[in-house]
């Protein structure tokens, strides 16, 4: 088997929105149709070289994976993987391009920088303003754990709600 067959990808993204179809289904079911508001997500990987595809060889594929979700949360887990804050906002504008409807769309910027260092929370705070692009406006930061009061600080800088809006 030719493990990175681009078939191979189509297959698995198939599968897993055909299980997603019935989780979806059985969540339907729940509470006599009160499942029917909760949200699935299904958190996808970043292929840096062609933003808008996913990551066809995991089976992340978005265009097949939203057919069966509610919501894709992307890991932008940009440092880990090498690239600088301002591509996550490469990564918001392929989305949106591509024709995807960004308000289904969750960016997760990651902590981790790789080899077991953390990102400054200076460049988690600037991940975060450019996830918040093209149409995106679900954002959140992961690990809970990496978390601390430096990155709480440069979290709030950049991420106030609207003074129009109701706190959420």
């Amino acid at each position: 088997v030719q493990e990175d067959a681009p078939e191979l990808g189509s297959w698995r993204a198939d599968v897993l929105a055909g299980l997603l179809a019935r989780m979806r289904a059985g969540l339907d079911e729940v509470g006599d149709g009160d499942g029917a508001s909760i949200a699935l997500s299904m958190e996808v990987r970043v292929d840096w070289d062609d933003l808008a595809q996913g990551v066809p060889s995991s089976g992340h594929d978005y265009g097949v994976l939203l057919s069966a979700v509610d919501r894709l949360t992307v890991w932008a887990y940009f440092q880990n993987s090498g690239h600088e804050a301002d591509s996550v906002e490469a990564l918001t504008a392929a989305l949106a391009a591509a024709g995807y409807d960004t308000s289904r769309i969750t960016i997760s910027v990651g902590l981790w920088a790789g080899r077991g260092r953390t990102i400054e929370p200076e460049t988690m705070a600037e991940g975060v303003s450019f996830a918040a692009t093209n149409g995106v406006r679900s954002v959140n930061v992961t690990p809970y754990s990496l978390m601390g009061d430096a990155y709480w600080t440069a979290l709030a800088s950049v991420w106030r709600p609207d003074a129009s809006e109701e706190p959420a």
